[in-house]
């Protein structure tokens, strides 16, 4: 099994747990299995992150 570059644990009553391996990254939800993610649905993920920081930020419905 190939080990990960780096991993990121977001604690929570789910924690969700991101892996970055090379040149793939992956996403699990709690005791589920990790799924790949590719680059193209990073990106996407990555500008709806941004979109709700915006939100939150504004509060503006029309960020979402």
């Amino acid at each position: 099994m190939v080990e990960a570059i780096r991993s990121w644990t977001f604690e929570g009553e789910v924690p969700l747990v991101v892996k970055l391996y090379k040149p793939a990254l992956t996403i699990q939800c709690g005791d589920g299995p990790e799924a790949a993610l590719t680059t193209e649905q990073f990106k996407q993920l990555s500008d709806k992150f941004c979109d709700v920081e915006n939100f939150f930020d504004t509060e503006d419905p029309e960020m979402l």
